[in-house]
């Protein structure tokens, strides 16, 4: 029976990053009759599940622990990325066989499409239109165990469609990463969540399984809400305890003091065995009373409440002199060369907000990519962050590339404004003109000249652990 077993398995990127530990988790393949057969797989940003499937894959290894998989080939893993043309899809466009050529017409793909000579290419392709590429070739194997990350990513809604039917016709056992909630609840009847470096498994989708776990949250957060309560009551039943017991210690005192030497001690022993017996109940009531604190404190700090984060973002901006922030004519093309959009006029405004809707591969990012602003105009607004982050150190490399003679001249003025916020003493600054090394190897560093403002220019030799570093990196790269 097709099945995964992760038993105690402990996992992370650095000593810092933890991603699991020793978890847990049990997975058999679902009944052929299940109309929702996959497993989705939800965690928070960073939990680990793109880390999870690259264990189940085979991909990685556990640090402490065990995965193993239960299946007649290996599982097969889909990631994010939609850069590359791997051989799995060039094979699966080459083939003519009856599950190839159903899963190509049932997601709309043209072979002719990744051929240069013939179509737009792979790298002319939209994100959406190669993600299809990557899931029928994963498909197209008729795995035992599928693991996809993310893949509806980058789709439209048509095409996204297109992916759901087919996915639920799998017939294997799938674990499905998506933060597609509608995604999750068209194809998932089990929920696995990565939590606190742990793996959760819950009936039902998303939807289902959230409900379930965020009211066991509220219950937690109530029994901590409860016990630290509780830890305050008995903080002030110490404290009431306290003043009694130091009460019954000081009025013996003072009836000593008021009594005066003279005082017959006919009855003292009588009185002191009485005060002995009071303050030995009240340091017991003391005793019980610290005890139960602990007890309270102990209980409230084993209940584990979960943050609650989120909130607000705001953005400063400055107002802008111009009324058109960049302006769109004529055809635009794409990777491949020919042209992709026709007779585009388009003018973005200051104020707008505007939305771009198409199919997959109908240019919508290359029109991005086209109003994105001049190299130049990015510079100025690199610069401008810059300059405006009171850092104590700017290393610039060609600060002015790309500026037009204008902009550079407003550049240099930009600089020296925010060098006159910050300056300090003239011979705090220097300039060091740093010459080429000889490639050869054991030659020594040539001399370097050090020059401060207001003084006279002197030459030097830079510090040793310097040119040490400099010497072994000119001989590494001989």
């Amino acid at each position: 029976m097709i099945s995964l077993h992760l038993q105690g398995v402990s996992y992370a990127h650095t000593l810092a990053a933890v991603i699991f530990d020793r978890a847990s988790l049990e997975l058999a393949a679902p009944d052929p009759s299940e109309p929702r057969p996959m497993v989705g797989v939800v965690g928070a940003n960073g939990a680990g599940k793109s880390t999870l499937l690259r264990l189940l894959a085979g991909e990685l290894d556990p640090k402490d622990g065990h995965v193993v998989v239960h299946a007649s080939v290996p599982p097969r893993l889909v990631l994010q990325d939609v850069d590359e043309l791997t051989d799995d899809v060039r094979a699966f466009s080459w083939s003519w066989d009856g599950d190839a050529q159903r899963l190509r017409r049932r997601l709309e793909l043209d072979p002719d499409d990744l051929d240069p000579s013939l179509g737009r290419g792979w790298a002319a392709l939209s994100p959406g239109q190669r993600k299809r590429w990557q899931l029928a070739a994963a498909l197209a194997e008729r795995p035992d165990v599928l693991l996809l990350d993310e893949p509806t990513n980058h789709l439209d809604a048509a095409a996204r469609d297109l992916v759901v039917e087919v996915l639920a016709s799998f017939g294997g056992l799938g674990l499905i990463v998506s933060h597609d909630r509608q995604v999750l609840e068209q194809l998932t009847h089990r929920t696995v969540r990565l939590h606190r470096a742990r793996l959760e498994l819950h009936a039902g989708s998303y939807v289902e399984a959230e409900a379930r776990w965020r009211g066991a949250a509220e219950r937690q957060r109530a029994a901590h809400d409860r016990a630290r309560r509780e830890v305050r009551r008995e903080q002030r039943i110490l404290a009431e305890v306290r003043r009694d017991r130091h009460s019954a210690e000081a009025a013996p005192r003072r009836q000593r003091r008021i009594a005066g030497a003279s005082q017959p001690d006919a009855g003292e022993a009588g009185r002191k065995f009485t005060q002995g017996r009071a303050e030995a109940a009240l340091a017991r009531r003391v005793g019980q009373s610290n005890t139960r604190v602990a007890r309270a404190e102990d209980a409230a700090d084993n209940l584990e409440v979960a943050r609650e984060l989120g909130g607000e973002v705001g953005f400063r901006h400055a107002a802008t002199g111009r009324r058109i922030l960049a302006q769109l004519t004529g055809d635009i093309p794409h990777r491949g060369g020919q042209a992709l959009l026709h007779e585009v006029d388009v003018a973005l405004q200051c104020g707008q907000r505007v939305r771009i809707a198409g199919v997959n591969g109908a240019g919508k990012s290359t029109l991005l990519v086209t109003a994105q602003p001049s190299p130049g105009e990015a510079r100025k607004l690199t610069l401008s962050r810059l300059l405006s982050s009171s850092a104590s150190l700017l290393v610039l490399d060609e600060p002015t590339n790309h500026l037009d003679h204008r902009q550079r001249r407003r550049s240099r003025a930009q600089r020296r404004g925010a060098a006159a916020m910050n300056a300090g003493p003239p011979e705090a600054t220097i300039h060091i003109t740093v010459q080429r090394f000889p490639t050869a190897v054991g030659h020594p560093p040539r001399e370097t000249t050090v020059s401060r403002p207001r003084e006279q220019a002197t030459t030097g030799v830079l510090p040793d652990g310097f040119r040490q570093s400099c010497w072994r990196r000119a001989a590494a790269t001989a």
